[in-house]
């Protein structure tokens, strides 16, 4: 079976966020499992080219998504540029042998509009519904633009893949889709890379500016205002009072790094907080390892695969929400809703104060064991079959009544 999955964006060539790494992780476990796979993506030089990168082909195609951080420019040509690369991933597709394309975000809007006896079957997958929570301008700004094409995907297509159970029923109220066409594919982690990654790589505390003494907060994140990383950094403004030798440590990279650094330099936090930009695997882990707890203050309402790696090297985690059930209170860490500095700090402390940390990070490595790649490729394997068999049969089923 050849799949191909359609994104903006994926891991090591445009970025190492959650849904970059999510495509690269995917279409790994899904070549491990005995199939063909093909990445399509937006081209970095704007020519059309090919790669290889572990084993996985990289096709790459214009036109190059905007990454302008001017507000009111990148409103106007982003959502052109965005249209271009669908179309253009369109007219490629149609020169291509394939069984099944996993489309993520809006990659799909043209090629859906082939005939259905001519086309593959689509499976859409949206990360995470923030456009349609923003308020005033923003939100109209949104419904304007990308509501009815982000609608025809959801309808278009031959299934939905949604990353928790929060994300399908927000889908539902949001597009009025029904429930039977969504199917779950969450986030993974890749469980043997983690272990030896943590076993093989030498890095210290020291070689990275912290010491054994330390209680280290640490958070891994695109630094993006959605993730709200600008409520951590309120919080770790009273932590560092209250906790001697306290550390946060910054991991990411994105347009609100700006006004983060700003903040920080406000606080007069700088001799407190470390960041690092975009970290390979191998060394991401290591560094996880070697903290003390794990924030996530993000408003999104998804499971993130940066809590899954956190929970699987050994962290306890304070999350705005509980993950997919994953975050439970004094078993795994603690949930302390959105926009809570206060919440935030006081769960800090009470992990710092108390024994609990060493028995809650191995909680929270045992409870993430099922959410192996491996696993979730497999799941979506057998919905890429079901689908490949549902259209064989349509399709003999529109022969035969020509025929007749």
């Amino acid at each position: 079976m050849k799949i191909i999955l359609a994104t903006r964006s994926v891991y090591p060539f445009q970025g190492y966020g959650g849904m970059e790494e999510y495509v690269y992780f995917l279409a790994k476990y899904l070549l491990e499992n005995g199939n063909e796979v093909e990445i399509i993506t937006n081209s970095i030089n704007g020519k059309v080219s090919k790669e290889v990168y572990n084993n996985i082909t990289y096709t790459f195609i214009p036109l190059e998504i905007m990454r302008s951080n001017q507000k009111i420019k990148k409103a106007i040509i982003r959502p052109y540029t965005y249209h271009r690369f669908s179309w253009n991933v369109a007219k490629y597709l149609k020169t291509q042998n394939f069984d099944i394309l996993h489309a993520f975000g809006g990659t799909a809007i043209y090629y859906l509009f082939e005939n259905q006896r001519n086309r593959k079957p689509v499976v859409f997958q949206t990360f995470g519904n923030e456009p349609w929570k923003d308020t005033g301008l923003v939100k109209i700004y949104n419904y304007l633009v990308w509501y009815i094409w982000t609608w025809w995907l959801f309808y278009a297509s031959d299934l939905v893949a949604s990353e928790g159970e929060d994300q399908t029923d927000e889908i539902i109220k949001l597009f009025n889709i029904k429930k039977d066409k969504i199917f779950l594919l969450p986030d993974g982690i890749d469980l043997k890379l983690i272990d030896e990654s943590i076993l093989n790589c030498k890095i210290t505390r020291e070689d990275i500016g912290l010491s054994k003494d330390d209680f280290v907060t640490i958070t891994v994140s695109r630094l993006d205002s959605v993730k709200r990383i600008d409520l951590i950094i309120e919080a770790f403004r009273i932590i560092c009072k209250r906790i001697p030798h306290a550390k946060l440590v910054i991991i990411g990279a994105g347009q609100e790094e700006e006004n983060l650094h700003r903040l920080i330099s406000q606080y007069d936090l700088s001799s407190y907080v470390l960041h690092f930009k975009n970290l390979e695997f191998t060394t991401l882990y290591k560094y996880l390892s070697l903290a003390d707890v794990f924030i996530n203050a993000s408003l999104q309402n998804v499971l993130l695969i940066s809590v899954l790696e956190a929970m699987a090297c050994g962290l306890p985690v304070i999350s705005s929400d509980n993950q997919e059930g994953l975050v439970i209170n004094d078993k795994t860490g603690y949930v302390v809703g959105t926009k809570n500095v206060d919440g935030i700090v006081d769960r800090i402390f009470k992990i710092y104060s108390t024994s609990i940390s060493k028995q809650m990070g191995e909680n929270a490595q045992e409870t993430v064991k099922s959410y192996s790649w491996d696993s979730i490729a497999k799941i979506a394997i057998e919905k890429y079959k079901e689908l490949i068999n549902k259209k064989r049969v349509k399709i003999n089923d529109l022969s035969d009544s020509t025929v007749d």
